[in-house]
């Protein structure tokens, strides 16, 4: 039952990203996103190649939609889904994943949280920009999108965490 009430809020928030993409463009130094939380909360049971897998799908079905170039949130999703492990050892330690629980706010308090999707966000805006970019942009613009997207998704996926904790 949990993992039903979590892929039908995984779906509700894919779709979320997809209207801001598509409908709340507030500068073009801002890209909001709310992908690389939605992949680090997943639970910690599914192996990398299913978050792998899944990141792909996800990031195709947003580009499909958004409208924007496609291949762009795929690339930019598979290799957060490819890292998922290894942030969550870095942020949460070793021990969540020898227990086998899950990516909880409640639990692991809201500092740690931050800090794991600040680090999947930047991971996922340093290939998204430098993508989208494609050596089109001065490298400064670059670096003013990455940190005014960055910052702004930061806000957005602590409340994304909080929809997706598996004790609410």
């Amino acid at each position: 039952m949990r993992d039903s009430a979590y892929m039908i809020k995984y779906t509700l928030l894919v779709i979320a990203q997809i209207l801001i993409l598509n409908y709340c463009n507030f500068s073009q130094l801002v890209s909001l996103t709310l992908l690389p939380t939605l992949i680090i909360s997943l639970p910690t049971r599914h192996s990398t190649l299913f978050a792998m897998i899944l990141a792909f799908i996800t990031g195709f079905v947003v580009d499909f939609t958004a409208g924007g170039l496609i291949g762009l949130n795929m690339a930019a999703l598979v290799p957060v889904a490819f890292f998922r492990i290894v942030i969550v050892r870095i942020v949460f330690g070793e021990e969540l994943l020898a227990r086998g629980d899950n990516v909880s706010l409640n639990r692991l308090g809201p500092v740690k949280i931050v800090f794991s999707n600040i680090l999947a966000t930047a991971l996922f805006l340093v290939v998204y920009v430098w993508a989208d970019g494609a050596g089109t942009h001065p490298l400064w613009m670059d670096f003013t999108r990455f940190g005014c997207s960055l910052l702004a998704s930061a806000v957005l996926s602590f409340f994304v965490s909080m929809i997706l904790d598996p004790e609410n």
